[in-house]
């Protein structure tokens, strides 16, 4: 999946997140996620973001559509 995130500057940044679904144990209609993400721009800005690869989990309900998810990242510092 690829998307964007616009910044309150008025930039985009592009994103990929790349992983598995699977069916929930507790509810068959709803799907599990387990998905590494990955940011790109050419903005020196936001370079920080390039070497980063953030952790995502959540879940998605078949029948209403309503996704959850939790994103994390590690930052050095």
């Amino acid at each position: 999946m690829f998307g964007t995130i616009n910044t309150e500057d008025g930039l985009e940044i592009g994103f990929e997140i790349f992983g598995h679904f699977r069916p929930s144990k507790a509810d068959k209609e709803v799907w599990e996620q387990l998905s590494a993400i990955r940011f790109a721009t050419t903005d020196e800005r936001y370079e920080w973001l390039l070497p980063i690869l953030g952790r995502m989990t959540g879940t998605f309900a078949h029948k209403t559509y309503v996704h959850h998810y939790q994103v994390f990242a590690q930052l050095d510092k």
